[in-house]
């Protein structure tokens, strides 16, 4: 069992993709801010199982990052 410590900075990041994404995708952001709120305060998240399903999985992430891309790559060709 990993223990999580509060990381303020990594919680700045998450809310700064946020907040960059909120424009482009909404549920994604949701995602993003939901990380960042699970690191501002990881021991109140683990206390709920329930919660935890909110923290998006890194891979899911980056697959959805990577569906944007190419749509905004699609976007600029046209």
């Amino acid at each position: 069992d990993m223990t999580y410590h509060p990381n303020e900075a990594l919680s700045h990041l998450w809310l700064d993709a946020f907040e960059k994404m909120i424009r482009i995708d909404k549920s994604l952001a949701r995602d993003l801010r939901a990380a960042s709120n699970f690191w501002s305060n990881p021991q109140l998240w683990l206390q709920e199982k329930s919660a935890m399903e909110l923290i998006p999985d890194l891979r899911e992430l980056n697959d959805r990052c990577d569906q944007i891309l190419i749509e905004l790559e699609a976007r600029l060709k046209r």
